[in-house]
């Protein structure tokens, strides 16, 4: 099974839901470049900013995060 990064699985949900990064960005008060720096893993989303980037997604948290829950 192949590791997926949190950066790729914040791009591939956005895409999933025809997003655009400007629209994640408006949802999320952020920044286009923000977005952008995310999903190139530049850098990432504090801690207690998860549970908003996940609602916008439309995924848990844990699907956010990749990890397998059983």
């Amino acid at each position: 099974m192949e590791d997926i990064t949190f950066a790729e699985n914040i791009k591939q949900f956005r895409k999933a839901k025809s997003m655009s990064m400007e629209e994640l960005g408006k949802r999320l008060g952020k920044a286009k470049s923000t977005i952008s720096a995310w999903e190139n893993g530049k850098r990432t989303p504090k801690i207690n900013e998860l549970k908003s980037i996940s609602e916008a997604l439309g995924v848990t948290i844990s699907q956010l995060l990749g990890i397998d829950c059983l």
